[in-house]
C-alpha cells in the first residue's frame, strides 16, 4: 500500500510539472514584443494589448518600431501556444496581411528570439537583405482564424502553422 502511495505522489508531481497547476496560466513561458508605430499600432494600443497579456500571465515588451508607417506583419514560432497567439490575434487594432515564415531568421523577432510571438512588424522592414528566407507569406482575415481556431490541439495548431507560414 505505502508503494502505491509513493507512485501515485511522484504521478502527481509529474503532472503539476508537465500541465501547471491550480492557477497556472493557459500561456505559460510565453514571451510577446508588440512594435508600436506612429501609425496604426499606436503606443497606447500597444500598452493595452500588453496589460491584457499580462492577466494572463504572458510576458509582453512594447518597443517602438523604427518605421513609422503602419504595422502589416506578425511572426509566430511553432513552439507559440496556441491560447497565446488567439489572444493576441484576437486583441490586435490591426489585421495582419503577412506572416513571417516559421524559420524566420532574426535574432530580434524571429525564430531566435526570446519571443514566441512578434506583432506591429512591417513586412518590408528587411527586404534591403534580399534573403528569401525573410520573405513574408501573404495572410487573410480567413488563414488567421483558421491558425486560431478555437478548440484546436497544439499539434493541429502547429501542422496549420506550417501550412501558413511555411518555412524555406
Amino acid at each position: 500500500m505505502r508503494i502505491g502511495s509513493v507512485a501515485l505522489r511522484y504521478l502527481f508531481i509529474f503532472l503539476v510539472v508537465a500541465f501547471g497547476g491550480p492557477g497556472s496560466s493557459i500561456a505559460q513561458n510565453q514571451n510577446v514584443v508588440i512594435y508600436w508605430h506612429e501609425n496604426g499600432l499606436v503606443e497606447q494600443e500597444a500598452k493595452t494589448l500588453k496589460r491584457k497579456l499580462s492577466k494572463l500571465g504572458i510576458r509582453a515588451d512594447v518597443v517602438q518600431h523604427g518605421d513609422p508607417r503602419a504595422p502589416d506583419a506578425v511572426y509566430i514560432r511553432p513552439d507559440a501556444a496556441v491560447e497565446a497567439v488567439r489572444t493576441v490575434l484576437s486583441t490586435l487594432s490591426y489585421t495582419p496581411s503577412y506572416i513571417f515564415p516559421v524559420d524566420y531568421p532574426n535574432d530580434e523577432v524571429g525564430v531566435d528570439s526570446e519571443y514566441s510571438i512578434s506583432v506591429g512588424l512591417r513586412s518590408t522592414f528587411r527586404y534591403y537583405e534580399n534573403n528569401p528566407a525573410e520573405v513574408p507569406h501573404r495572410v487573410t482575415p480567413a488563414s488567421l482564424a483558421y491558425l486560431a481556431e478555437a478548440g484546436i490541439s497544439q499539434s493541429e495548431f502547429v501542422r496549420r502553422l506550417k501550412h501558413v507560414a511555411p518555412g524555406r
